[in-house]
């Protein structure tokens, strides 16, 4: 197996029987590996900015919501049959992504 490494993380793998050139991926490292990959292989490096996990954050919390017209027809089931599956749903996203 062909690792290909950009940054400490895996970004493509190919088999050996594949011609794999440094051209084809510029400012990578390519590593052969013959066994089961291990995370101790390379270091866990997020290239990420702060402000852009920040943002994935925003994002997928605000993603993770009911939309409004559904929030409000679970308040009004709520309601009419005394439940509290909005409280569940909203709970559950702020739980999942907590500021």
């Amino acid at each position: 197996m062909i690792l290909i490494v950009k940054n400490g993380l895996v970004i493509a793998t190919h088999t050996d029987e594949q011609q794999i050139t440094q051209s084809m991926y510029p400012g990578c490292e390519i590593v052969s590996y013959g066994g089961y990959f291990k995370s101790t292989i390379l270091p866990q490096v997020d290239p990420r900015s702060d402000e852009e996990k920040k943002m994935a954050y925003r994002d997928q919390r605000k993603l993770s919501y009911p939309s409004v017209a559904d929030q409000l027809d679970m308040l009004y089931w709520d309601i009419t049959n005394k439940t509290g599956l909005w409280r569940e749903s909203i709970k559950a996203v702020k739980e999942r992504y907590p500021k």
